[in-house]
């Protein structure tokens, strides 16, 4: 199975990083050039992506054709499987084994495996019995767990993501369609291993600095970092998450009446 990494070819910092997690490891893998942000009129335009109805930045469009890119990669030269990573991503303990030997782990209905953690809760089918994996179990998601940092899809599934993407109105995140929308409309089964065996450096305390060109377009389209703002704003978000609690209670309740609940999720 390919293990593709998506990097800038400009981007030495990360490449480095990806050598020395992969490598350490015994984990073979190849880097996909990503899109960059010059770029994405031509690749939209070869892959049929509709880009002008969006409130992405450049930099978050061309992350997004990157994912594209290689599931039009799988399909075109008849993939049965592909294992996507981004370049800020780290490897948890054992991952040579697992990794190594996805194809002997991976459940038969699967469209797609999730390797990462994003969220530290996520939402899973209580009356779902985990399977086994080593240490490490496989669950179901119930409910978006967005990030795709680490990931593996079929076949079936590259058709029908790019099928999704085509025809999307208003393009968002990648993560949001992929662990979003194709869950929830397709009722896709994708599976999360815990704990997560890769994260990225984002969210891994241990990391060291690696620069992003997406963060500041995330940061316009959401406002600026809590730590900006002033005094007045942060008692204003506080007096919200205090309304938004029993609102929150109330859909846990409806949740456990689905047979839906919250799983901590964490990264080893």
């Amino acid at each position: 199975m390919k293990k593709l990494i998506i990097s800038l070819e400009n981007s030495h910092d990360r490449r480095q990083h990806i050598k020395e997690q992969f490598e350490s490891n015994n984990i073979s893998y190849e880097f996909f050039n990503a899109v960059n942000a010059t770029q994405i009129d031509t690749v939209a335009k070869k892959l049929s992506i509709p880009i002008t109805d969006t409130r992405l930045g450049k930099n978050e469009i061309a992350c997004f054709l990157s994912h594209a890119s290689i599931w039009q990669l799988a399909v075109e030269n008849n993939y049965p499987y592909v294992c996507i990573f981004e370049d800020d991503v780290y490897l948890g303990e054992d991952s040579e084994f697992y990794l190594n030997n996805i194809l002997e782990w991976k459940p038969d209905d699967a469209h797609i495996l999730k390797l990462e953690v994003y969220n530290n809760l996520i939402k899973v089918n209580e009356h779902f019995k985990s399977l086994k994996v080593g240490d490490r179990k496989l669950i179901k998601l119930a409910a978006k767990h967005t990030g795709c940092a680490g990931y593996v899809i079929t076949l079936e599934t590259a058709h029908i993501l790019l099928d999704i993407v085509r025809n999307y109105e208003g393009l968002i995140p990648i993560d949001h369609i992929v662990f979003g929308d194709f869950l929830h409309n397709y009722e896709a089964n994708i599976y999360q291993i815990v704990p997560a065996i890769c994260i990225q450096s984002q969210h891994y305390k241990h990391a060291k600095p690696l620069i992003s060109s997406l963060e500041s377009e995330r940061i316009d389209r959401h406002g600026m970092p809590i730590n900006n703002k002033k005094f007045k704003d942060k008692v204003v978000r506080e007096g919200k998450r205090l309304i938004k609690q029993p609102i929150i209670a109330i859909e846990k309740i409806n949740l456990r009446l689905k047979g839906i609940r919250e799983l901590k999720l964490t990264f080893r």
